[in-house]
């Protein structure tokens, strides 16, 4: 590990540490100050004893022994992961587990009894996936069937639209031929009514001209019989 300088730390925020009401009194020699209920850490032993750290670390990993990365808050969980893994070492950040380090046997021990239970889950897990697979593999072949019949269903439809606006239209024709014929209809039963009372007044009109010709007629016999009277009469004189 590098050097790492006052500034680098300060500007790290190593400085900061617990609030006030929360404090270990063990961390008494390292608090430098308090500000606004937050304690402040002497930055210096902190680099000091980094330092001291990092040379305890090289020998240690020199020797071959074996190293646990613990780092169980959010922000450092993910780097503490990802250090870990690329040295090869163990590492815990999620829930530190009471005893890991202390009553390491107990812990052997319920890890031991979980795992034919997680072996166990494991297959109920594989049989439930297989099951829902088949499931879906055969809801898949309704829904493609149901899809197939649901087009076919929709063709037939679209057709029997199509039959069902032609007939419309066939009828609208239909209907408007017999609009204009039975208006034509109309138009010439008005025709025959005018026809017909033209005709009613030309039979009143030839029936008074036939009365009128009678009473002629009449008045001609009437001057017929006279002028025969007239002329029997003016023959009897001459004889």
């Amino acid at each position: 590990m590098s050097d790492i300088s006052l500034s680098q730390l300060l500007e790290a925020g190593v400085h900061f540490g617990h609030k006030a009401y929360r404090w270990n009194p063990k961390m008494f020699p390292y608090i430098y100050s308090e500000v606004n209920n937050i304690h402040i850490l002497d930055l210096v032993q902190s680099a000091t004893l980094l330092k001291e750290a990092d040379r305890y670390l090289e020998s240690a990993a020199s020797e071959g022994k074996t190293f646990l990365f613990i780092g169980t808050k959010r922000q450092a969980s993910t780097l503490i992961s990802q250090e870990a893994k690329r040295c090869e070492s163990y590492y815990v950040n999620h829930r530190w587990l009471g005893g890991m380090l202390t009553n390491w046997k107990t812990i052997l021990k319920s890890i031991s009894q979980i795992r034919p239970i997680l072996k166990q889950k494991q297959k109920i897990l594989q049989k439930i996936l297989e099951k829902r697979e088949k499931i879906q593999r055969r809801l898949f072949n309704k829904v493609y069937l149901l899809r197939k019949k649901s087009q076919k269903f929709m063709i037939k439809g679209k057709y029997l639209i199509q039959q069902i606006l032609r007939s419309k239209n066939f009828l609208i024709e239909k209907s408007q031929k017999f609009i204009q014929t039975k208006n034509a209809l109309f138009s010439a039963n008005a025709l025959l009514l005018n026809a017909s009372k033209n005709l009613k007044m030309k039979k009143i009109q030839i029936l008074k001209q036939i009365q009128q010709l009678e009473f002629a007629a009449v008045e001609i016999l009437k001057q017929k019989q006279q002028l025969k009277v007239l002329i029997q009469s003016n023959l009897k004189k001459f004889n």
